[in-house]
This record gives structure tokens, sequence and C-alpha cells, in this order.
């Protein structure tokens, strides 16, 4: 029988795991970075970029706008493995200006929070297009409004594939 954290290999006795890349994502402990982090990469990167993240991002409250991560351009945001956006339960996890077109894949926003707008996990302005694949949205709220997870203003689209909201 091979131990929890072993492989075993054609001949029948166990190895350790490769530092290749591995089925299960979870098992992997990810470094946990700022808003600040995330909102510095989105501005320095050029529109219709891909953002791939290797980290989890929790809001603190020195540490952003409360408002969220602001997104004024067209974008990918792409999750590597299992990634989270955490609002701590006090802030918005992204805010997307006017006319972007954004993509979302794998990422898990949690614990965001939104007293004064619409939008807890992601507010989208007028005429945005939301692509959101393989996401989960997991306890976002909003105080007496609309979109604990996801909120989208006039003309918006919004497409969502393969994805969880709880």
């Amino acid at each position: 029988q091979p131990v929890a954290g072993t492989e075993t290999n054609n001949t029948g006795s166990t190895t350790q795991p490769s530092t290749g890349t591995t089925n299960n994502a979870a098992s992997t402990t990810k470094p946990t970075s700022t808003y600040n982090k995330l909102q510095q990469r989105i501005d320095n990167a050029k529109s219709g970029s891909v953002i791939v993240l290797n980290a989890n991002y929790k809001f603190y409250s020195k540490s952003g706008d409360k408002m969220g991560i602001r997104i004024f351009k067209d974008i990918t945001l792409k999750g590597n493995g299992i990634i989270w956006i955490d609002g701590s339960g006090v802030a918005r996890g992204l805010s997307i200006g006017e006319g972007c077109k954004v993509t979302l894949e794998n990422i898990i926003f949690k614990n965001c929070y939104c007293k004064d707008g619409n939008g807890g996990a992601i507010y989208l302005a007028k005429k945005c297009t939301l692509t959101v694949k393989n996401c989960q949205f997991k306890n976002n709220k909003v105080y007496n409004r609309n979109g604990a997870a996801i909120y989208g203003n006039e003309f918006s689209k919004i497409y969502i594939h393969k994805s969880k909201l709880r």
C-alpha cells in the first residue's frame, strides 16, 4: 500500500511525488498577497493581456480600496491552480470599468462585501462584457443592494461557464 503523499512507480515501490505538475491542486499551498499587489499587476499590464495568478489575494484594511481591485482595460485573470480573492468581509472583489471586456478563470471569490453599492464580489459598469469560467463565489454579500456575487449595469453582458454561485 502506498503511503499518503507518495506515488507508486511501475515496480510497485513507493517514491516521493515529483516536482512537476500534480493532479491535486488543492494540496499545493499558494502564498497570500494583497489587493494592492494584484492592482499593480493589472495596472502594469497592457490591454488584452492574460495575467496568470500564482498567489491568493486578500484585502487588508491598509492595503487597498474597499470598492475592490479596479480594472479599466480588457484583460484575462487566470488562476494557476486554486486561487482565491478574499474581501475579508469588508471589501468588494473587483470593480470593472465601463466598456471593458474581462475574462476570469479558475478563481474563488470569497468573503467579498459591498456596503455602499451593488456587486459584492464583482461590479460591472455600463457596457461591460464579463466571461466567468470555472470560478466559485462563496459567502459574498451586499448591504441593502443587488448582486452579492455579480452585478452588471446597463447593457453589460455576463457569460458564466462551469461555475458555482453560493
